[in-house]
């Protein structure tokens, strides 16, 4: 036998035995471990809700996914509220403007009651070169719009700088 023919032989058994190696590692998943459930019993399971957080709507839709039904799943009234809201992580780090277009600050976060109610932005005024971030709590009724463009009137940012400075220790859940 020449030595390019052993190489092949060699690598084939390599490969071989990798593959008994894999197979042998695969486990029986139809069963749930350690409770003797049966794959066929889990597909069966009676009154199966979803997890918190799962998707059960049908995939580009806004119908409810076959077979869940829930007292969470928005009503067509709320799910058009949705459709033409907007979304906090979006009007994060907007820019804040007053009526003459100048530019007073950011917005960094809101502060939502327990009940819902949106009642605070909080806006960074910032400093030189974004050093010392100085927070303020604005009401959000204050503002004459939010979205597309967040417009505080009748404020510059020295009168916002003559505000409390907010600090997220004096509020629950920071």
């Amino acid at each position: 036998m020449n030595l390019k023919r052993i190489r092949q032989i060699i690598i084939a058994a390599i490969c071989s035995f990798s593959l008994v190696g894999i197979a042998a590692a695969q486990k029986d998943m139809t069963s749930a471990p350690g409770t003797g459930t049966t794959g066929e019993d889990m597909k069966s399971a009676p009154g199966t809700t979803a997890a918190p957080g799962a998707i059960t709507t049908a995939p580009g839709t806004n119908t409810p996914a076959e077979g869940y039904h829930s007292a969470l799943a928005p009503t067509a009234a709320e799910s058009g509220l949705i459709a033409t809201g907007w979304r906090v992580s979006k009007l994060n780090k907007a820019t804040v403007y007053n009526d003459a277009n100048e530019k007073v600050g950011k917005i960094d976060d809101f502060i939502v009651t327990k009940d819902g109610s949106l009642t605070f932005a909080i806006v960074n005024l910032g400093r030189f070169l974004g050093y010392g971030n100085y927070l303020v709590a604005i009401p959000v009724n204050r503002f004459s719009q939010i979205v597309p463009k967040a417009i505080l009137p009748g404020k510059t940012k020295a009168d916002l700088e003559k505000l409390p400075r907010f600090e997220y220790k004096l509020i629950l859940g920071k």
